[in-house]
């Protein structure tokens, strides 16, 4: 049944049916007070001739919506309509070898147009519903024309940027009729910066289609959005990565990703736009069917995957990057200058006696903390490739070592995973003297995120004192400042398991 509504000049003095409207109407007439209102049609934006001195009866008449009426005997009661259609002989050649025929064929055709174009078709008719209530109403109005021109482009927020000023009633009826005028806001709205927002609408747009689908952070260090976005079938994960700052690139990063997915242990890359530092990827469920031995040679048997693939792109010798990231930790002044002085001659003999060999050169990582790593259909699968370069092998085997080995048992199970067999004494040493510097990488990672989130944090010489019975805790209130500190410590003393 078709809605109308009614004003009269700037007030809206009925609204519903066409007997509620007109009932209303007759109230005014009889108060004295004016009958000219303007009714519209509250779908169409059409202005309407409702006398109210008809009967219900005959406004039911006059508005009644087509297919109201009974229809006659025959054919026609199914609803078809002959209408003359031209083709070109190819065309109604293959109308003819179509299941149901040309008829049957043609009207399935139309139907499935019609559903791809409904939202569209639907979006365009009310804002050609809201152009016709406007106009004929607030043709005048101040910001008019803006507001057409907001309508049109699809500018929800400048249409009722432009009708504020609008009497109320007005106001708020071209706004409630101007609801599906808009496409519904993206779920990725508030949760991708504003002015990236259009970009990676048309990413995920590119690989899911046009269904509805939700947005869902997940956690993240680096400083990028990393968004879940799950459609009806399938889901993936968008990255929308800070621009790179000479460690930090994301075109050798989505380069690693492709090179990683290719080889089997990174989820498939499904999107990039490099411009826009935009990437989106296939979404690993990790779950909890592997048991933790499964999990340990799962890491062993990927990471010999990854490390087999074609090299990265190399940045700088890893040894290189480590020099500058604890120059660049005591240039903070975190820690008393003895403290590190102690940490910068505790990395320079680990460096010094680690054999850099070009052998050893690998596709890596560089950040294989558990976080980074998913388990899923037997597999181990590694995300978040942004600091991922050409390094030594060593450099990923040390950090799955530190972290997920809990025992001599564990460490040897990842190993044997790795290399196809036990590891040799040359291969044992390397690995440990490598566990030492990644336990140095984390420890000034950790502390230097603590520092970023708590300006004034300042820490004495026992925060990595190691006694006899090993680090003693520094019961700081910030949890990366307890691991940072432990980290350090355990360097310092050459720990090799808890």
């Amino acid at each position: 049944m078709s809605q109308f509504v009614a004003f009269a000049g700037n007030t809206r003095v009925a609204s519903g049916g066409a007997a509620e409207v007109a009932a209303m109407l007759r109230l005014l007439a009889k108060a004295g007070l004016d009958r000219s209102a303007l009714v519209f049609d509250a779908t169409t934006g059409r202005q309407v001739d409702l006398d109210p001195r008809l009967s219900d009866a005959q406004l039911a008449t006059q508005f009644a919506a087509p297919g109201d009426a009974g229809a006659g005997r025959g054919r026609p009661k199914l609803g078809v309509v002959p209408r003359e259609v031209t083709l070109l002989p190819r065309h109604w050649e293959w109308l003819g070898r179509q299941r149901g025929g040309a008829s049957a064929t043609l009207r399935r055709l139309v139907d499935d147009v019609r559903r791809d174009a409904s939202e569209a078709d639907a979006r365009r008719e009310a804002r050609e519903a809201v152009h016709r209530f406007i106009t004929a109403i607030a043709g005048n109005a101040p910001g008019y024309e803006e507001a057409v021109r907001a309508l049109f482009a699809g500018d929800q927020t400048r249409f009722q940027e432009q009708i504020s000023a609008w009497p109320a009633d007005i106001r708020d009826q071209a706004s409630d009729m101007a609801k599906l005028a808009f496409p519904a806001p993206s779920p990725l709205a508030g949760l991708v910066p504003p002015e990236r927002l259009a970009g990676a609408v048309a990413a995920v747009r590119g690989i899911l289609g046009d269904a509805p689908m939700s947005a869902e952070p997940l956690a993240g260090r680096s400083g990028a959005t990393i968004l879940k976005i799950s459609g009806p079938d399938r889901a993936a994960v968008l990255r929308c990565d800070v621009p790179p700052d000479g460690f930090r690139d994301p075109a050798r990063h989505y380069a690693c990703h492709a090179i990683a997915a290719q080889a089997g242990v990174a989820p498939q890359l499904l999107h990039v736009n490099l411009p826009e530092r935009l990437a989106l990827s296939a979404f690993v469920e990790s779950s909890d069917e592997m048991t933790p031995d499964q999990r340990l040679a799962a890491v062993g048997h990927a990471l010999a995957q990854l490390h087999r693939a074609p090299l990265f792109p190399p940045l700088m010798p890893f040894m290189q990057a480590m020099d500058g990231l604890v120059t660049g930790f005591a240039a903070l002044g975190l820690l008393p200058d003895d403290a590190i002085g102690r940490l910068r001659a505790r990395f320079e003999a680990l460096r010094d006696r680690y054999d850099m060999s070009a052998a050893d050169l690998v596709a890596s990582h560089n950040d294989l903390n558990p976080t980074n790593i998913l388990y899923g259909g037997g597999r181990a699968h590694f995300v978040d490739w942004e600091t991922a370069f050409a390094a030594d092998r060593y450099v990923d085997l040390a950090a799955v070592v530190n972290f997920l080995a809990r025992s001599k048992d564990d460490e040897a199970l990842i190993l044997r995973s790795y290399f196809g067999r036990a590891s040799t004494e040359a291969e044992s040493g390397k690995l440990n003297l490598m566990r030492q510097v990644s336990r140095l990488y984390y420890g000034i990672m950790l502390l230097r995120a603590a520092a970023r989130s708590h300006p004034d944090l300042q820490l004495d010489e026992t925060a990595i004192a190691v006694g006899a019975d090993g680090y003693q805790e520094a019961r700081h209130p910030v949890f990366e400042v307890n691991l940072g500190c432990r980290y350090l410590a355990e360097a310092l003393r050459g720990k090799e398991h808890p």
